[in-house]
């Protein structure tokens, strides 16, 4: 009887091939405590979890920052905009044939003592307080000035500054961008990286754009009392080839236009510098209001010689 618990208990037996138990008759107590014992010295291998990080969005490292102003800020932006009203918000335009160039003229006014005293804006990433502020990594040197406190540096760096709602989650989502223009994209073929255009020829780019692209509301204007042009532009029927990019607005793939935005351009003509280019982005029709709110700052914008 012994024996044949013996054979049954070394079935059961954890050590490894080959290992032998207590030989002879030994008592089954002996061997099930021989089992007991190797049960509680084997080693098992640990596992390792492996985690991967959270894909990132393009603003992920401002809105990380800003987490703890948001409630403030966007209680702030939304009692601002009904200020706006919707009744000052036009009706988007849906129609596909680019309207007739018109032309307005503005005087251009000196900078005023306030300006030309404005805090120098350097910080790359922060809350943009009220206040009047001057950017000098445009060649030409510029203030503007800022009445409401609902508007967030995302990018500030040579040629290139982006201002956005704390809570903007990426490009185009109530942004404004303004870039320094080296070379627009072909006009016959946006959607694709080859042989640009002079940036100095903004008119002519918009004469030659491809029907992909709706151009509309186009006007010869001026802005901080410098010539300028401009448009609104939306993507209609166009294949994407530069994957999210999909229509290189300016060539160095800085500033891409994409489908579902809303986009209203200036491009203003410098003398001695290369043009610059101010793109107000939008990815609903109710958030027209922020380009009211854009223009108030623009209509402060002044170059200084």
């Amino acid at each position: 009887m012994n024996a044949e618990l013996l054979m049954q208990v070394k079935a059961l037996d954890p050590a490894p091939t080959g290992t032998e138990l207590p030989t002879g008759m030994a008592p089954a107590e002996r061997v099930l405590a021989e089992i007991d014992e190797r049960n509680r010295t084997m080693q098992t291998k640990e596992r390792v979890d492996v985690r991967r990080p959270d894909p990132q969005r393009r603003w992920t490292p401002a809105l990380v920052a800003v987490g703890a102003f948001v409630a403030v800020l966007a209680v702030g932006a939304v009692i601002w905009l009904i200020g706006v009203g919707e009744g000052d918000v036009a009706d988007p335009t849906t129609t596909t044939t680019t309207t007739p160039v018109t032309t307005t003229t503005t005087e251009a006014q000196p900078p005023t003592e306030e300006a030309a005293g404005a805090t120098p804006l350097t910080t790359s990433f922060g809350s943009l307080e009220a206040g009047t502020y001057r950017l000098d990594t445009f060649g030409t040197p510029f203030t503007f000035e800022v009445e409401n406190s609902v508007f967030f540096v995302m990018e500030n760096r040579s040629g290139f500054f982006a201002v956005a709602p704390p809570n903007s989650r990426d490009f185009d989502d109530r942004d404004m961008v303004i870039i320094r223009l080296a070379e627009l994209s072909d006009p016959t073929a946006p959607n694709a990286q080859g042989e640009g255009w002079p940036a100095d020829d903004f008119a002519g780019w918009l004469d030659n754009l491809t029907d992909g692209v709706l151009a509309t509301d186009r006007e010869e204007t001026t802005l901080g009392g410098l010539p300028a042009i401009r448009v609104d532009l939306e993507l209609g029927d166009i294949e994407c080839l530069s994957g999210n990019a999909c229509v290189l607005f300016d060539l160095s793939r800085r500033k891409s236009l994409n489908p579902g935005a809303k986009y209203r351009i200036w491009v203003v003509e410098q003398e001695t510098e290369e043009p610059l280019a101010v793109i107000l982005g939008i990815t609903n029709e109710s958030d027209l209001a922020w380009w009211d709110a854009y223009e108030e700052i623009l209509s402060t914008l002044s170059f200084l010689p």
